[in-house]
């Protein structure tokens, strides 16, 4: 199924918001990896999420568990400049000659997602969000 945004960019199905990332995967499809998260919603129904043609990704602090905060992109030109700084790690000063020219950026969409205990996950991405998708893996 595709995921639904609201507009403000932020994912509304599915529901996830105190829920739980369980897992990130990587998945090899059509040449490309694509982010895989698994996710349990409060109600206690089993999600998985796809996100295809990754090209980077950045994730701090996970453990398995954590309660869902926000799920929200950004595309192409919106993307802030200290996202992607962050993603790459690297230093401001060396961003922009070195790493993603304003061109490239252009056809790309960033993934932020954050949760209640400071586990933060960016992945850049070459699909646009018509391509993401999730399927329900059922109950408890």
């Amino acid at each position: 199924m595709l995921m639904k945004f609201d507009a403000s960019g932020s994912i509304e199905e599915p529901e996830l918001h105190d829920g739980l990332l369980r897992a990130i995967c990587l998945e090899e499809s059509e040449g490309a990896d694509s982010l895989v998260l698994e996710c349990i919603d409060a109600y206690g129904q089993h999600f998985i999420l796809r996100f295809p043609k990754l090209r980077r990704l950045r994730v701090d602090k996970f453990t398995e568990g954590q309660s869902v905060s926000e799920i929200e992109f950004v595309t192409g030109g919106a993307i802030p400049e200290d996202d992607l700084i962050w993603l790459y790690h690297v230093e401001a000063a060396d961003w922009r000659s070195t790493w993603l020219p304003d061109d490239q950026k252009k056809s790309l969409t960033l993934l932020r997602f954050t949760t209640t205990y400071l586990c933060e996950l960016r992945a850049l991405l070459q699909s646009s969000i018509a391509d993401w998708t999730y399927e329900l893996k059922g109950g408890k």
